[in-house]
């Protein structure tokens, strides 16, 4: 009896046992909260954007950011730290956890409450913790929530010498790169420490790739051939550094480029003589240096396309991709690969590589005083150059993208615009002082031409309700370029008191314009944003979209001028416009519309202007937007 009591006993406990075990199949995943209500109120680029240099700031306003993981601690290569990014930018989020990537997997929404965390400075990379130490285990979870949506991070295409700030705590990819030559017969770190590997692209820029000798594939040997690579940019004091998250960010199965040297320079003369009527490769182990003269941001010329100029000469320029390049940045190209020939009637050096070329500075290039029979009469000489013109006409056309005809006494040439510029819609005027223009070629009969790259190469424009006066004005910033201040297409931003001015800023992909005296440090910050001179030869309203930021107080104002000579704004009689603007009780980063601004009490040639101010030393630092600015019959 007493047997089968024990007997009795055991089986329960062991049922027991196992009913508990078949029950908790998820033991080794913390009670993390998935969420779908948090609303992220600022983006990652602003909230780094409050870190101070060098010290540990803690949050005490209640900002959420989020975004999709691209790193955690699975491989070892991140030693509890988990790194999230939204279009933005990137942070890494210092844990005292591990093994928290069975929670959080790579292109899981997180979101984190930041109120009561810490902005740290970790020799000069920016990082969110707790008093500057990691997150403990128990209290993580009240900060850092879980998502339910995963979906796939597209990592940015970069190449080494586009590497910025901006790219900090994101997932990048480089292309057409290997390790150099000193590595290959090494392993990816030291048995006993970390290690500091190199990464080159064809023609001498470098990178450090950074990996843990706690990584579990410390010991792999470092790859040979040339290929791509991914993983977390971040910085070391001065240094920028690559993170890989394990080996399958690696792929090396191409030939090693070993250029040595990065080529001898020759003129794009030279280059342009080397055609002789049919399709020629261009020749190996040289390169050639130059000014971008044509303007990416306007849009006036295909996105892989670009116009470079030297000393000797100009040339097309097609990558195998979109590139990046600036009006005015100077570039090395090293041709290997490519090809010399025309494309409708346009000569060009064609399949070139972005890894083949880098920013070496910038430069100003001088256009050449030409009259338009001057080009046709020699218009190779000139192809693929800036030229100006003096005193011009402009006929055909109401707006650029039809393709006016300009004349200046001695004939004239087709002003080309692309659809897609950001000045096609824009009105042509009836005459100008100058025009700054690429002699091109293009259309399948090869018209000689003029390039315009943006509205700011016509000077003097009068007439037809032309570049300086408008009649309607319809402006979202979108065509403008990122992160500067603005100073196009009409538009330009005066600092009255201070150094700062409004500048384009991106938020969740829309742009707008912004002015802040957040971590100004002048007294007093007082900054104007005057539209293009618009014609009020009949009632007319105003209407745009304000939105605010991080407030602390009121610093935006609407007025109008019918005096204003385009220059000298202090001098100008300025009038107040009334108008519904965004306030304090407004959620951040919504757009408020402003209602209908009756400008019929003014007529004549008026401006409008956004005046900010504001002072970082006293407090008053809200961040000012303005969008979708019209003007339009009443």
């Amino acid at each position: 009896m007493k047997c089968w009591t024990v007997s009795l006993r055991i089986t329960f406990i062991l049922l027991t046992l196992a009913f508990t075990l078949s029950c908790d199949e998820q033991w080794d995943v913390p009670p993390v909260p998935s969420t779908e209500d948090l609303t992220p109120n600022i983006s990652i680029h602003e909230l780094k954007q409050r870190a101070v240099r060098g010290q540990s700031m803690q949050i005490t306003e209640d900002w959420i950011i989020g975004g999709q993981v691209v790193s955690n601690d699975r491989f070892g290569n991140f030693y509890k730290v988990l790194v999230i990014q939204d279009s933005t930018g990137g942070i890494p989020i210092s844990i005292n956890a591990t093994d928290f990537y069975v929670l959080f997997e790579p292109g899981r929404r997180v979101y984190v409450k930041c109120r009561g965390l810490t902005l740290t400075d970790r020799n000069n990379d920016i990082y969110l913790d707790l008093h500057g130490q990691r997150i403990p285990d128990n209290l993580y979870r009240e900060y850092v929530f879980r998502g339910t949506e995963v979906e796939p991070v597209t990592p940015r295409l970069r190449s080494i010498y586009q590497l910025s700030e901006a790219d900090l705590g994101t997932l990048i990819k480089l292309e057409e790169v290997e390790f150099s030559v000193a590595d290959k017969p090494l392993r990816y770190a030291d048995e006993d420490r970390p290690a500091n590997r190199t990464i080159e692209d064809c023609i001498g820029n470098v990178l450090v790739v950074r990996t843990s000798n706690y990584a579990d594939f410390a010991s792999a040997p470092i790859p040979d051939g040339n290929g791509w690579i991914v993983g977390i940019l971040s910085r070391y004091r001065n240094t920028l550094q690559l993170t890989i998250r394990d080996t399958s960010d690696v792929s090396m199965r191409d030939s090693s480029c070993l250029l040595g040297g990065g080529g001898t320079q020759i003129d794009i003369a030279e280059v342009r003589a080397m055609f002789q009527g049919s399709t020629v490769p261009a020749p190996t182990g040289k390169k050639i240096r130059g000014v971008v003269i044509s303007d990416r941001a306007h849009a006036n010329l295909h996105e892989r396309n670009l116009i470079l100029q030297d000393n000797t000469a100009g040339i097309l320029v097609r990558f195998q991709q979109s590139h990046s390049f600036d009006l005015y940045q100077e570039i090395e190209l090293l041709l290997d690969g490519s090809e010399i020939s025309e494309y409708n009637g346009m000569l060009q050096i064609n399949n070139a590589t972005l890894a083949n070329a880098q920013i070496v500075g910038s430069s100003m290039v001088q256009p050449q005083d030409v009259t338009v029979e001057d080009l046709l009469s020699d218009f190779e000489s000139y192809e693929a150059e800036l030229v100006r013109l003096h005193n011009v006409q402009f006929t055909g056309a109401t707006v650029f993208r039809e393709g006016p005809e300009v004349s200046d006494g001695t004939g004239s040439i087709l002003l080309f615009t692309r659809n897609q510029a950001s000045f096609a819609d824009q009105p042509v005027p009836a005459s100008a002082n100058t025009i700054v223009a690429i002699a091109s070629q293009g259309g399948r009969d090869r018209v000689k031409q003029l390039l315009l790259r943006n509205l700011d190469d016509i000077d003097g424009s009068s007439g037809g309700g032309g570049l300086d006066t408008l009649d309607v004005l319809d402006e979202d910033f979108s065509s403008f370029p990122d992160g500067q201040d603005i100073d196009s297409r009409g538009w330009k931003s005066f600092a009255i008191e201070g150094q700062r001015q409004w500048r384009i800023k991106t938020y969740r992909g829309n742009a707008y314009a912004q002015a802040t005296a957040f971590r100004d440090n002048a007294p007093s910050m007082v900054t104007m944003l005057v539209t293009p001179p618009l014609r009020l030869d009949q009632p007319k309203i105003l209407q745009f979209e304000s939105a605010k930021a991080f407030w602390t107080h009121q610093g935006l104002s609407v007025w109008i001028s019918t005096d204003f000579d385009g220059q000298n704004i202090a001098q100008a009689t300025w009038h107040p416009l009334q108008c519904r603007l965004a306030s304090e009780s407004d959620p951040d980063h919504e757009w408020i519309p402003s209602g209908d601004i009756d400008l019929s009490a003014y007529s004549g040639i008026a401006y409008i202007a956004f005046r900010y101010e504001g002072s970082g030393p006293n407090g008053k630092t809200t961040s000012a937007r303005i969008d979708n600015v019209k003007v339009r019959p009443k």
